[in-house]
């Protein structure tokens, strides 16, 4: 069965990747085609550190993308036309063009049924490290509330990257979720780490040459060592892997995606517009 969910729905998932204004990339997330948007989880951080984005589908896991779509993040950003946004999550809809999308099916249509528990899924996304789509499996162990939301508890491998992936029920092929990256203490604890030293980095920034002892510049010192920490912590975070995650349930994603599908619509016909 996970043959066929990979056959049929991998040509919708994207890799959407941040780049710095030196051309570096410093962060991917997953999303996917639904209807005329594309759908992920994103963090507003990333958005704002970013100077462009590149959504990148696969018609197969070995050859090269076969549609690249190429935008500033201010671009970006201005075309996001909803989001389902709590504490713990931040689903955003992405419209893009018809001609943008040509070559991506929708991975699927409808609002369905909320998941048993114990129902076998599998989830398509990219990862920080693999440059290529694929697939893992699991089940559905539970549906939780957290900060008065209703999410899917997913037993499966999931690392950062995964986040907006889809969950796809194995047996039936509809939509059960999307990945969140927001609910994991993992990811918390990294932020809570990063602003502690990025405070310290400012605090000691400000007090250069006011503790000198031996010729050394203390404050200096502490600054480089708080920068390999950086490092070190980044790296974990980026390798960490998780044996379990939460998913968005899609019904209520795609009962959203009712409400705002007529104004995208208006909106996608002047692009096209001036696209000719």
């Amino acid at each position: 069965m996970y043959r066929s969910v990979w056959k049929n729905y991998h040509k919708s998932v994207c890799s959407i990747e941040f780049y710095s204004k030196n051309g570096i990339r410093f962060y991917r997330a997953t999303g996917f085609r639904y209807k005329d948007h594309i759908i992920s989880d994103l963090c507003r951080e990333e958005l704002v550190r970013a100077e462009r984005v590149l959504l990148s589908f696969f018609c197969d896991g070995i050859n090269g993308p076969a549609c690249v779509i190429d935008l500033k993040a201010g671009e970006l950003s201005k075309r996001i036309t909803g989001e389902i946004r709590n504490d713990y999550s931040g689903v955003k809809f992405i419209r893009l063009t018809q001609r943008e999308m040509i070559a991506v099916p929708s991975l699927a249509s409808g609002i369905p049924p909320h998941p048993a528990t114990g129902t076998p899924v599998a989830i398509i996304g990219f990862s920080r490290s693999i440059d290529r789509p694929y697939l893992k499996t699991g089940i559905v162990s539970s549906r939780v509330m957290i900060g008065g939301d209703k999410f899917v508890h997913i037993e499966t491998s999931l690392e950062p990257g995964n986040a907006g992936s889809p969950v796809i029920d194995g047996t039936t092929g509809s939509l059960v979720g999307v990945i969140t990256d927001c609910v994991s203490s993992q990811l918390r604890d990294y932020k809570m780490i990063s602003e502690i030293i990025e405070l310290n980095i400012r605090t000691l920034s400000q007090s250069n040459g006011s503790y000198v002892k031996g010729g050394i510049d203390m404050s200096q010192a502490i600054r480089a060592n708080l920068h390999i920490i950086r490092h070190l912590s980044r790296n974990i975070h980026l390798s960490s892997h998780r044996n379990h995650g939460f998913a968005v349930p899609f019904a209520r994603i795609a009962r959203y995606a009712e409400t705002i599908e007529q104004g995208s619509q208006a909106s996608i016909k002047e692009d096209e517009q001036l696209l000719k």
